[in-house]
């Protein structure tokens, strides 16, 4: 079950590059996508997400591009937030195919994770 998802969490990302993808690459296509947010709730803690989210990204054959530690951010100049990390991530094969295809297609690349920790630790 815990494996499963991960795994979801990475076929609901690719499904969004490629549901984006038609939208862009489609003749038809005259209105900007809708952003659409899928939140998940994890069992483990935010930095056990963290860690099984990079390692399925990267047993994916995704590339971690940058981490974006926010809460560390936000304490460098003194303000505080709850954890939230923002994982940015994609495939230069895969994504640089949908770029020449559809050049606009670049302001929804790399993919996106965000990983916070919500109400009573959960991590979302």
């Amino acid at each position: 079950m815990r494996k499963h998802s991960i795994t979801l969490i990475v076929a609901l990302a690719y499904a969004a590059v490629l549901a984006n993808a038609a939208t862009w690459c489609s003749a038809a296509a005259t209105e900007t996508s809708k952003e659409e947010v899928v939140r998940l709730e994890s069992i483990y803690s935010l930095s056990e997400t963290l860690a099984r989210l990079r390692t399925a990204l990267e047993a994916n054959g995704l590339k971690i591009f940058a981490t974006i530690d926010h809460h560390a951010a936000a304490q460098s100049v003194g303000l505080d937030m709850p954890p939230t990390t923002v994982l940015i991530y994609g495939n230069p094969k895969g994504g640089t195919a949908l770029m020449l295809a559809a050049p606009d297609f670049a302001l929804e690349l790399p993919l996106r994770l965000l990983v916070r920790e919500g109400e009573h630790g959960k991590s979302t």
